[in-house]
């Protein structure tokens, strides 16, 4: 009968311990939510992570942004993270949004690039937009 009852506690541990994700990975995308002034705000979205990640927004010239990060876990334990960021209008160029897994050392990323245009153009479903 003590057997039965620590085979039992072992069971379910391993079933429990199963359906908790060790580490996962998830798709990046960029949203541009419009310009503000002389400025315009990106967002950076992405849901299923594990452990909780870390997100980076990087210049083409390499220098990291200040972005206001919001992380939430939901009910399976897996991690969403909202970033968002505000650029310069004179600021063209590539602009990456960087989510890295600190567990698995991967990285997954989403570019946006602007160009320095006269007027915003949100009309293409590309990732390319212009900017004064």
């Amino acid at each position: 009968m003590e057997l039965r009852g620590q085979l039992s506690s072992c069971l379910f541990c391993a079933i429990l311990l199963a359906a908790i994700p060790f580490s996962a990975v998830a798709s990046v995308s960029i949203d541009v939510l419009g310009p503000q002034d002389q400025e315009i705000e990106l967002a950076c979205r992405s849901t299923g992570w594990f452990p909780s990640p870390e997100v980076h927004w990087v210049t083409k010239n390499g220098q990291d942004l200040q972005p206001v990060t919001k992380t939430e876990q939901d009910h399976e334990l897996l991690f969403s993270v909202l970033s968002h960021v505000t650029i310069l209008g004179e600021e063209t160029g590539e602009i990456s949004c960087v989510i890295q897994n600190s567990l698995l050392k991967t990285e997954q990323k989403s570019v946006i690039l602007l160009s320095g245009e006269k007027n915003l153009d949100f009309s293409t479903n590309s990732k390319e937009y212009s900017c004064e």
